[in-house]
């Protein structure tokens, strides 16, 4: 509490250079700083458009689980996991937790985005329903865009 209040009576480089220690402390440089809540952007947008009938509906929906399900699941793993393989092709210092700290958080409030816009509580085996194959898709994908940025630049 105190390190806040001495920052705020510094100048603007004694803040530069608290924020700086602090990032280090929490294992976060520069520009995972930028491409963190960039990549949470990206898969809020994708969550807003794949499961935007969620928010309009006035009644709670019955998922029947069956192999009908099996072909949209597919393709909204696949959209919501390219932005950890570009990420993780572009850049050679992202590792699998950076992948899934943005995850975990992307997806955790899009959920209590829909339990309060679409008054429909969410029910909890359908928000774990979609959270294990967007885990997986979050992890398959970044283990390819680092393979591929590991050949693209291998010597």
């Amino acid at each position: 509490m105190n390190a806040i209040i001495d920052f705020c009576k510094g100048t603007p480089a004694a803040f530069r250079r608290w924020l700086s220690a602090r990032l280090e402390s929490w294992e976060i440089s520069p520009k995972k700083l930028l491409e963190y809540p960039a990549l949470f952007i990206v898969l809020w947008f994708i969550y807003y458009r794949y499961f935007k009938p969620l928010t309009e509906r006035t009644d709670c929906p019955v998922i029947e689980i069956n192999l009908s399900l099996l072909l949209p699941i597919l393709k909204f793993v696949l959209c919501a996991g390219w932005p950890f393989a570009l990420i993780a092709g572009i850049d050679p210092d992202w590792r699998s937790k950076d992948a899934a700290r943005v995850a975990v958080a992307s997806y955790a409030s899009y959920c209590v985005f829909v339990l309060h816009v679409g008054g429909c509580p969410l029910c909890i085996m359908g928000v774990v329903a979609m959270f294990f194959p967007l885990i997986f898709s979050a992890t398959v994908m970044n283990a390819i865009g680092s393979w591929s940025h590991s050949l693209r630049f291998k010597k």
